[in-house]
């Protein structure tokens, strides 16, 4: 929520004007993190699966030819 800026105090218009802009900033900076956060559980979950898929057919090839 951003703050009204018309008053007739030029020292509280400059106030304002600031307090907009740092929640400006925090808005940017959550959506930042949010982006980053995601991105890391995307890498994860790849990673994951990339580990996964060679290890399932080693112990299936493993289990064929012993069994």
């Amino acid at each position: 929520m951003k703050i009204d800026i018309i008053y007739h105090d030029p020292n509280f218009e400059e106030l304002a004007k600031e307090m907009n802009n740092l929640i400006d900033l925090k808005k940017q900076a959550e959506a930042v993190k949010r982006s980053t956060e995601n991105e890391l559980k995307q890498a994860i979950s790849h990673i994951s699966h990339d580990i996964r898929t060679p290890m399932t057919s080693i112990l299936g090839y493993t289990v064929s030819r012993i069994g």
